[in-house]
């Protein structure tokens, strides 16, 4: 049964990636699964992936099992990412957790969870388990990871931590006295969009992409927003952020949009509290939305 305090797993997945010239063989990949569990929970799982190949996916199941003593708020995450040498990847995952006697599941996807060198689509509606928490009944329940990956390149290896916390706890927010939503203009564009989220409803003629938000020592988050059109001249754009489970508006703004050569663009800088966001983006007909994951940290 959980404490009163935040318990997670920690998954730790190592991911080494090979160059794509150097593939040869009829088989590409070659899996090695390592599992050191240890009892009661927190479990801690290490799992070791050895991958050769541009894209492909692995399933690895019963990783390790998760015992709830009643109903609990849980959400999936990965932190502690470390990267070595010059990979570059998308990874996604799932994580199924089934009871053990087989009368309920849930599978929370988990888009884009690893990014580095790439790009990574995913859909921006709220995601339970992931986005925000989902409520597992009580019982024992083993959990199974789905991992995909594509556009695997370069030679090194990746590294992180997947934890599944329980949330909902007062002990586990910091004080977010000081986290009044802003928005302000920062410039034109950033100088690595790398690892960026790219909202819904972006095209190659005009997109907003989004930072993943980082916690600040005061307990808010920063993410930043970069919006631009080609050959498109809006002139300016609208700038929501809601919150989803109560509909309550925390930001409302309406921004010039800067000409550079044939762009039209602009760089936003949101200060945001802790929680699942939706950032909506609105210029004419042109609609983007993306999902602001500011989840507090553990200490």
């Amino acid at each position: 049964m959980l404490s009163p305090m935040v318990k997670y797993v920690v998954l730790g997945v190592l991911v080494a990636v090979a160059a794509a010239a150097l593939l040869a063989g009829p088989s590409l990949l070659r899996v090695g699964v390592e599992v050191d569990v240890s009892v009661p929970p927190p479990t801690a799982v290490r799992v070791s992936l050895n991958v050769t190949s541009q894209r492909g996916e692995e399933t690895l199941p019963n990783v390790t099992r998760l015992r709830l003593g009643e109903e609990t708020p849980v959400v999936f995450r990965v932190t502690d990412v470390v990267f070595e040498g010059n990979v570059s990847l998308a990874l996604s995952g799932k994580a199924i957790l089934r009871s053990v006697d087989g009368s309920r599941t849930y599978s929370i996807p988990m888009p884009c969870m690893v990014v580095k060198g790439t790009n990574c689509f995913r859909t921006m509606n709220i995601i339970l388990g992931w986005d925000a928490p989902i409520t597992i009944e009580p019982g024992e329940y083993v959990l199974t990871l789905k991992l995909s990956w594509f556009d695997a390149s370069g030679d090194g290896k990746v590294s992180f931590i997947l934890e599944v916390e329980k949330v909902g706890e007062a002990s586990s927010i910091p004080n977010t006295t000081s986290c009044a939503p802003s928005m302000e203009v920062v410039g034109t564009k950033p100088e690595n969009a790398e690892g960026w989220v790219i909202a819904n409803g972006s095209t190659r003629s005009f997109a907003t992409l989004v930072s993943p938000p980082k916690r600040l020592s005061n307990g808010c988050y920063v993410t930043y927003v970069w919006v631009w059109f080609f050959n498109g001249r809006p002139g300016s754009l609208n700038v929501e952020v809601v919150d989803p489970s109560s509909g309550k508006t925390l930001i409302s703004r309406n921004v010039a949009l800067v000409n550079v050569g044939a762009y039209e663009e602009v760089l936003l800088r949101l200060t945001l509290p802790p929680g699942t966001h939706l950032l909506k983006v609105s210029a004419g007909d042109k609609v983007f939305e993306a999902g602001l994951k500011c989840v507090t940290q553990p200490n």
